[in-house]
């Protein structure tokens, strides 16, 4: 029950968790990549994890986020992101939900800190399989761009005799 409390409560605010993101995500050299995505792109990207936090927590299965997480990974690839740059990024995200969870959450007491720590342990776990995903999805793609670069030169050589 508290944990589910937490959740809503970064969901209540997460205009707020999604700027500070935005902002750390524009000035932060480790991820200086995300210039080349809109940024509109990022904001909300970043506010549908805290929107939806419960969603992604309790309802979604591995296969949805391995299908959402395939899809960004494929797509920052396609952008030109270093795939080092989205995973920190997936990283300071689950970071910065963890620090307003110290920040906000409700420790008072052994019930509230056991309750907090669990829903970092669910956070974790997601943003684990979230951060498996868009690497798997980032490899595929560049794969995919790699074998359409090697046959169209192929095809190239072959087409100049």
């Amino acid at each position: 029950m508290l944990a589910l409390r937490l959740v809503h409560l970064i969901e209540s605010r997460s205009d707020l968790v999604a700027a500070k993101l935005l902002n750390l995500f524009l000035t932060e050299d480790k991820c200086s990549d995300l210039h080349k995505v809109p940024q509109e792109e990022i904001r909300d990207r970043t506010r549908e994890i805290c929107k939806n936090l419960s969603d992604w927590l309790t309802n979604k299965t591995e296969k949805e986020v391995e299908k959402r997480y395939m899809e960004l990974g494929a797509r920052r690839q396609a952008q030109g992101v270093r795939l080092s740059q989205v995973i920190w990024a997936l990283d300071a995200t689950r970071e910065h939900i963890h620090d307003f969870l110290r920040a906000e959450g409700f420790m008072e007491n052994t019930v509230e800190l056991v309750g907090t720590m669990d829903l970092m342990g669910q956070l974790d776990r997601f943003f684990d399989l979230a951060i498996y995903y868009v690497a798997v999805g980032y490899e595929h793609a560049h794969e995919k761009q790699h074998e359409h670069g090697h046959k169209k030169g192929t095809l190239d050589i072959v087409a100049s005799f």
